[in-house]
């Protein structure tokens, strides 16, 4: 994925999700490359660690999510899916 994509979905500044991408990087949660085809852009992915460390993360963050959004009714999640995704 585009670095600058990663850093819209996170709600990031470029500077800060550079910084991020590098901290993830010395970690070895990623890696970055170049397309041949277009050298303007730089992707980032997720190495084998990076997938384990989401893959054990998922069912945890799954929880907290189901926790915090317990009190809304199925009618209050759907409206707030509709106005975040207007934000």
């Amino acid at each position: 994925m585009p670095v600058s994509a990663v850093g819209r979905k996170l709600l990031l500044t470029s500077g800060s999700i550079t910084t991020a991408v590098d901290r993830m990087v010395r970690r070895g949660m990623v890696v970055r490359s170049v397309p041949p085809t277009d050298r303007r852009r730089v992707l980032v992915g997720l190495t084998p660690g990076g997938q384990a460390l989401l893959k054990a993360m998922l069912p945890a963050y799954r929880t907290l999510m189901e926790e915090a959004f317990s009190s809304l009714s199925v009618v209050e999640k759907s409206q707030l899916a509709v106005l975040l995704g207007k934000l």
